[in-house]
């Protein structure tokens, strides 16, 4: 039977591993894998982004983009998986190179940073509407004007890649909150047992020490 507390077991597991080269790399490593297939993942989900834009401001006997093959949203979704698997050893790695919690937020920031990029690479690149305002028919030439989800994904590739910024700016900003919160309470929990060693402060105490 093993009697040993669990906590104290876990924490020696993290001291065991702290500051240590070999967690530092994997950490490093993780990192750079998570923001590259988040690039990549955000070039799928660009490519996503790109036919929806395309039905949305074009007829749909406009062909201009039929024949290339999908292979951007196919590798996109690759990475989507992949991403979540490099932001996971991502975080146990920083949880066990600094001998205590990571914040989730910190693998989730290089994963957006990753895709805002590649979705706006893939913004760039989108196929330009026929007409402005029009959505031509080739076909049999039964033009209709654009209506409101017309103009919205007209201006797509400017507004995808600024969401994706704003919610890694959010969730980057979550990050820096949670790790000062941690900080304080760290702070408060080591300066307790000197409080309670030093005893009740007394008013001719508190004199003194002011």
């Amino acid at each position: 039977m093993n009697t040993k507390d669990p906590a104290r077991a876990r924490h020696e597991r993290l001291e065991r591993w702290h500051g240590h080269p070999v967690v530092l790399a994997a950490l490093v490593v993780a990192s750079v894998a998570t923001v590259a297939l988040g690039v990549l993942a955000g070039l799928g989900f660009g490519g996503f982004m790109a036919q929806f834009r395309t039905m949305a401001i074009d007829s749909i006997f406009d062909d201009r983009g039929d024949a290339d093959p999908p292979y951007v949203v196919v590798w996109g979704t690759l990475g989507v998986f992949g991403c979540l698997c490099t932001a996971t050893l991502a975080g146990a790695a920083a949880r066990r190179y600094r001998g205590r919690p990571a914040s989730p937020a910190f693998p989730a920031v290089l994963a957006l940073a990753g895709g805002t990029v590649g979705a706006g690479v893939s913004a760039r690149g989108w196929l330009p509407p026929l007409a402005v305002g029009t959505a031509v028919d080739p076909v049999f030439h039964q033009d209709e004007p654009w209506g409101f989800w017309g103009w919205l994904f007209y201006y797509a590739d400017w507004w995808v890649p600024a969401l994706l910024l704003v919610v890694t700016l959010l969730v980057l900003g979550r990050a820096v909150t949670g790790r000062r919160r941690y900080t304080g309470m760290v702070r408060i929990a080591r300066s307790r047992p000197r409080r309670l060693a030093a005893g009740p402060m007394s008013p001719s105490r508190i004199r003194s020490t002011s």
